[in-house]
């Protein structure tokens, strides 16, 4: 199986601080924490709430960037996972140092999920559809941001893990860098994590994405059974695979 490591700067312009955005609610009791609009324009990345408080709660699912975009937060029914940038992306740690926070949070409560199988392998594009499809046949209101799983083979998955940022000033005005390590995975048994964001995409995706999807896997390729979670870029879904929509 093939891997790339590439060093990634992505460049947002900055011209002032955000102040904290207060978090909201909406159905299976989502919450947010910060703005991925307001926190990457506004250079707004440091902490914005404590990982302890934000993630307490039976069966929560989450998915957020650790103060300072030192790396990325993924909860699978309340079991976190944090993978740092300093550490190495092939690295991601299941217990919180005490007083860590995160700059951007997304979560929800689940208690019960609706399993559908992949008819086909789809792209991301292609899945976006089909979960606002099945979202509405199952009555979810689809104007407002929900979780959804997917249980099965990834393949051409591209994911990143953040490795802090740094502000280059300039004569107009200031440049924000975010340092990404990236890898590639040509085909992997995954779980993806992800939130449709509804009418609310300025604050629940990276600018241009459709929304906001993170990966959990074993590597295939090492010998180790440790979980490795990061923020899936692009990717196909096989067919056969599960998607899991939350029930109300």
């Amino acid at each position: 199986m093939m891997k790339v490591f590439i060093f990634s700067l992505c460049l947002f312009f900055v011209t002032a601080n955000l102040a904290l955005a207060h978090p909201e609610k909406s159905t299976f009791n989502v919450r947010y924490y910060g703005s991925f609009k307001k926190g990457l324009f506004e250079h707004k990345l440091a902490g914005s709430v404590e990982l302890v408080n934000a993630l307490a709660g039976p069966h929560i699912y989450g998915l957020g960037i650790i103060a300072n975009a030192e790396g990325v937060i993924t909860v699978l029914d309340g079991e976190v996972w944090l993978n740092y940038g300093e550490d190495g992306i092939n690295v991601t740690r299941s217990m919180i140092p005490e007083g860590e926070e995160a700059a951007l949070l997304i979560t929800a409560q689940v208690a019960k999920w609706r399993k559908i199988p992949v008819p086909d392998d789809m792209s991301e594009h292609q899945l976006y559809d089909f979960i606002r499809r099945q979202a509405r046949n199952l009555g979810i209101d689809t104007r407002m941001p929900f979780p959804f799983l997917v249980e099965g083979r990834i393949k051409n998955l591209v994911w990143d893990v953040l490795n802090g940022l740094y502000v280059s000033t300039g004569k107009i005005r200031d440049r924000l860098f975010l340092r990404k390590l990236v890898e590639y995975k040509d085909s992997i048994e995954a779980t993806l994590i992800g939130f449709y964001p509804g009418e609310l995409r300025n604050k629940f995706t990276y600018p241009g994405e459709l929304w906001y999807v993170h990966a959990l896997f074993r590597d295939e390729d090492e010998k180790g059974n440790e979980e490795i979670t990061g923020d899936a870029n692009t990717f196909v879904v096989s067919k056969g695979a599960q998607i899991e929509l939350p029930v109300k």
